[in-house]
């Protein structure tokens, strides 16, 4: 939830369960976009220890080692 002073407009959706809303631009988020900034890939974190296991499968995908 926004803060109600920072929002323009909301708006019920359709559902009637839901609501949209969309701030003023001074409160919106700044994209890289926004800054010319060249877009990063995207990374998801994976799991490297499971049950006090090492997963040396995904290990090796990395630039780490078990040290």
């Amino acid at each position: 939830m926004e803060e109600v002073q920072n929002v323009a407009v909301a708006f019920w959706e359709p559902d009637g369960s839901s609501t949209s809303s969309f701030l003023h631009t001074q409160h919106q988020t700044t994209m890289r976009t926004d800054l010319n900034l060249n877009p990063q890939p995207l990374f998801l974190p994976i799991i490297l220890i499971k049950e006090e296991k090492i997963d040396y499968h995904e290990l090796q995908k990395t630039e780490h080692t078990e040290d």
